[in-house]
């Protein structure tokens, strides 16, 4: 079976190698090794990771020796901030916008384009973000190339317990899902912001819930994916 090569840098001029002790204005690249153990554990073989600082010199050069990967994922550099350059790198790189920024929570900023035969995928540095676009994402990306079911298998659950959504975004939250007597059940994970990775270890599943007068109530069902499976 074909396994598509991906290529993930991380962007930014203030990270390290998590090996290394920060200094001040630093911080570990985290987000790379994390969504290299995911493709591995999707299946892929050939992963490669790499940094970039926030130079225009910098980028181009990471570009330009990524070519050869049939995934691109880039890290951070994607908002609308004085250091995200991402996009300008992209368009000077010979890569065709598709689209950039979705209307949903987390992962807004998300950006996704083409160069040849090759999918590019802008994902936000935070790491809960970087965490679900991946999944919700690249890895539906990484299963087509593949020749596979480019969806990952799910289905619906019942909610175990009152959930309040806040503004109009579409939000993805991680949950749980368990068998119950009347078939699945969802316990929805709750995380302070989308930094925080502290639940992912029990999260199983992905669960997409509309926006919503009120909250979703005990009972009500949602529509989840399935975190795990391989390419």
């Amino acid at each position: 079976m074909r396994r598509p090569r991906l290529r993930i840098i991380s962007t930014g001029s203030e990270l390290v190698d998590v090996a290394r002790q920060p200094g001040a204005a630093q911080i570990r690249d985290s987000n790379a090794p994390m969504l290299a153990a995911f493709a591995r554990a999707l299946g892929l073989t050939g992963v490669a990771t790499g940094r970039a600082a926030d130079t225009p010199d910098a980028l181009r050069d990471a570009l330009e020796q990524a070519r050869d990967a049939e995934l691109l994922v880039l890290i951070g550099g994607v908002s609308a901030g004085r250091y995200d350059l991402v996009p300008q790198a992209l368009a000077e790189a010979g890569v065709e916008l598709i689209f950039h920024k979705v209307t949903q929570k987390p992962g807004k900023p998300l950006l996704f384009g083409r160069r040849q035969g090759q999918l590019v995928f802008g994902l936000p540095g935070n790491p809960l973000s970087c965490h679900f676009c991946f999944h919700r994402y690249v890895a539906p990306a990484a299963r087509a190339l593949a020749g596979r079911r480019a969806s990952p298998p799910g289905g619906a659950a019942r909610l175990t317990h009152p959930w309040r959504i806040k503004g109009s975004r579409i939000v993805f939250q991680l949950g749980r899902v368990e068998p119950g007597a009347d078939g699945h059940e969802l316990t929805l994970l709750r995380n302070a912001d989308s930094a925080d990775l502290f639940n992912t270890h029990r999260a199983n599943c992905i669960a997409r819930l509309e926006p919503a007068p009120g909250q979703w109530e005990p009972g009500a069902r949602i529509d989840f994916e399935w975190l795990a499976g391989e390419v």
